[in-house]
């Protein structure tokens, strides 16, 4: 049913269960260049030479988030095909993801202090990635929801996975809920 990717061992770690499909993590991989490591380049300067701070997060943040969108799409690209992968992701590499996705939502949103964010946004989209907007922040959306989902079906799956148990009914109505929320999501699947 699944197989393991790879572990990147921090100490608090996500399971994440994910799409064996990986066109929802290739479909979003263009964020990792053409949209977070400008904003981080960005985020960089403005640190450098201004007082910083006009890029909402520290230019770290933007850049753990690209590198974990571009890991992973360069992992499940050579991932062989399966239902489901199995990735144990760092909590902190998760935590920058969705640091990123409230930044992006608070700069649709028109709030004050992300207008450097905003207005860098729409230049790309415009000018670099051909997508408006909206789409950016629903594929980085998606991933986040696909790398955040928590809930039993990842334990139980996760769990049958890592101790090598026998694929029983617990196991397939696991995944099958997992399904349905990757469904839920938007995944194409």
């Amino acid at each position: 049913m699944a197989d393991t990717l790879h572990s990147r061992k921090s100490g608090a770690d996500q399971p994440c269960v994910l799409p064996g499909d990986s066109a929802w993590i290739w479909d979003a991989q263009y964020l990792d260049e053409q949209v977070l490591d400008i904003i981080a380049g960005a985020a960089r300067a403005d640190a450098a030479w201004a007082d910083g701070g006009r890029y909402v997060l520290a230019p770290v943040t933007y850049e753990i988030a690209a590198g974990l969108i571009g890991h992973l799409a360069a992992d499940l690209r050579l991932a062989a095909v399966s239902e489901a992968h199995l990735l144990s992701l760092p909590a902190w590499e998760l935590e920058a993801l969705r640091a990123v996705l409230q930044v992006f939502r608070r700069a649709v949103a028109g709030e004050p202090e992300t207008a450097d964010v905003r207005a860098l946004l729409h230049d790309l989209c415009d000018n670099l990635v051909d997508r408006p907007v909206a789409q950016v922040v629903g594929d980085l959306e998606r991933v986040v929801v696909v790398l955040s989902l928590d809930i039993p079906a990842v334990r139980t799956l996760a769990t049958a996975l890592i101790l090598g148990s026998p694929r029983d009914l617990a196991v397939h109505n696991a995944y099958d809920q997992i399904r349905a929320a990757w469904v839920a999501a938007g995944i194409r699947y």
